[in-house]
């Protein structure tokens, strides 16, 4: 049995719609939540496990945030890759699909 990856999404509590809509879109049953941060803003945040099938769906989504945000932070088992253009976000996408195609996951 391959091991699952797992990606948690954050936007902004007033945004909390668009996670919802994402979640549905990528036939997911996760819930949003609320998470904090140490400065005291709000998010809300849904963990979806990410397989070849949803990457296309996930990139989509990201890129249309980021052409009107202008910046993401992207969580992957754990990890926080801060910093990253949308293109960088895009391209770690793509290689955790690629390993998950190659596990046949």
């Amino acid at each position: 049995m391959s091991a699952k990856t797992d990606i948690a999404i954050s936007v902004p509590a007033m945004d909390r719609d668009a996670l919802k809509e994402l979640a549905i879109s990528v036939n997911s049953m996760s819930s949003v939540f609320e998470t904090r941060g140490l400065d005291g803003e709000t998010f809300a945040t849904i963990v979806i496990a990410i397989d070849a099938s949803v990457v296309s769906v996930i990139k989509v989504w990201l890129t249309t945030r980021a052409d009107r945000h202008k910046k993401s932070v992207v969580r992957i088992a754990g990890r926080d890759f801060r910093g990253y253009s949308p293109e960088e976000v895009l391209t770690i996408l793509d290689r955790i699909a690629e390993g998950h195609m190659e596990e046949g996951a």
